[in-house]
């Protein structure tokens, strides 16, 4: 597919963990935690047990995007730590996993740190006059805090996370209300994320263009045999920093 030039565009949006910022040992460092009050084989678990714990996460986040009740990122993230440790059979006291639950939702702002080249690119596409969004599946009221403390909150004219409007990624309304108040049209807008279901599939959907950093050297077939070659994303790219050659 072409490439495109962001300079062309009105907007540009983006998801915030794992893209502007690194938050990779935020659950490792909660996971561990609560395994080591819960289980002696702990160490033995807590390689396997992360990815489990992220496939259990999004499939709570999916059964809210095809229709059941909404619940915040703390009770999605809840639920799917319960299931992973049932997984185990490990079965922690409720004090325990009240706590675990609270140092992720701790971890997730002490530990978020930015993505090499993030200032960079922020400041290149201010420069091209650009508004700029994030939209973020991640803890409730975050956003702000974490873009404070890394001195680029000044950057962006729209903060959407999930408690905004009910929705996660990839439902249409939270796509819907940061268009509207960067006051931009979908076709006037790219989206920048990490994430394929979430982050491309649904900007897609919503008509924005997309641009996907695949950091893990994912296979991008394997997406396009699930979802379908029309969510081709227009550029793919390894890091942020990589924005930078498409201005």
């Amino acid at each position: 597919m072409p490439e495109i030039r962001l300079s062309e565009f009105e907007a540009v949006v983006f998801d915030l963990d794992s893209t502007l910022t690194d938050t990779s040992s935020y659950p490792y460092k909660a996971s561990l935690w609560i395994l080591k009050q819960s289980s002696e084989n702990y160490e033995d678990i807590i390689k396997e047990y992360i990815p489990r714990l992220v496939k259990n996460y999004q499939l709570e986040l999916k059964r809210i995007s095809d229709g059941e009740e909404y619940k915040s990122p703390f009770h999605c993230v809840r639920d799917a730590t319960i299931a992973t440790l049932k997984e185990y059979d490990i079965h922690p006291k409720p004090s325990i996993l009240k706590k675990g639950i609270e140092q992720f939702k701790s971890f997730h702002v002490k530990y978020s740190q930015l993505q090499p080249g993030t200032k960079q690119v922020l400041d290149a596409l201010k420069k091209l006059k650009l508004r700029l969004g994030i939209i973020t599946n991640s803890w409730e009221g975050h956003a702000p805090i974490i873009l404070e403390k890394l001195s680029i909150a000044s950057y962006f004219d729209s903060i959407i996370d999930p408690g905004t409007v009910k929705a996660y990624k990839p439902m249409g309304q939270i796509f819907q209300r940061v268009l509207s108040d960067l006051d931009v049209a979908a076709e006037d807008t790219v989206f920048v994320g990490d994430e394929f279901y979430a982050d491309i599939v649904g900007a897609g959907r919503f008509g924005l263009r997309t641009i996907w950093i695949n950091q893990h050297d994912r296979l991008l077939k394997e997406f396009l045999d699930i979802y379908g070659s029309s969510f081709h994303p227009d550029v793919v790219i390894k890091d942020i920093s990589e924005l930078l050659e498409f201005l």
